[in-house]
């Protein structure tokens, strides 16, 4: 058998299967390779991130929506989104907790945090405190419609409850996932 050959043209059609090195010289062109389709399970889609400084401020005892948020369309019923978010979160009086959450669209569609205690908060018995509350949680929307989370705060306690108090940067980044 000859060690290689040499092709002036040549079309592949079908499936088909190429062991070892494929060496191509001049102009070449691949088509549907890599579609969402035929991703693998627990390949990345897509990744949309948004990054937020203003700071938010409420005394509600109620979740009440911040700024920080971000929308991905997925391609697929079947993906999953990975959500990440580090949210700064302060509160300026002892005994309070400035607690904070992520919401599938608004503070009025679905808290994906633990009901009123969302995904953490930000306390301290006796002082004034600041942390950064971050969390990982993997939704599974079941459609392909555009989908928006929204980082909420909320009060437990007297005084307020803020996101980014002194300019901070909060982040929340959304990642698809093949399902």
């Amino acid at each position: 058998f000859p060690s290689s050959i040499s092709v002036d043209s040549a079309t592949i059609s079908g499936n088909t299967t190429i062991g070892g090195t494929l060496g191509v010289t001049g102009t070449t062109t691949l088509s549907n390779q890599l579609t969402d389709a035929n991703m693998s399970a627990g390949s990345v889609i897509q990744v949309v991130e948004a990054t937020h400084s203003a700071q938010a401020v409420t005394t509600s005892s109620s979740f009440v929506d911040t700024s920080l948020t971000v929308s991905i369309t997925p391609r697929a019923t079947s993906s999953k989104v990975l959500l990440l978010m580090n949210a700064q979160m302060y509160h300026g009086t002892g005994g309070a907790q400035a607690f904070v959450t992520l919401f599938r669209g608004d503070s009025s569609g679905t808290n994906l945090g633990n009901g009123d205690f969302g995904f953490g908060a930000a306390h301290n018995a006796a002082y004034a405190d600041k942390n950064t509350v971050s969390i990982s949680y993997l939704d599974s929307p079941s459609t392909t419609n555009s989908q928006t989370y929204t980082c909420a705060i909320r009060l437990a306690g007297s005084g307020y409850s803020y996101l980014n108090v002194n300019g901070e940067k909060s982040t929340l980044t959304a990642i698809e996932i093949a399902g």
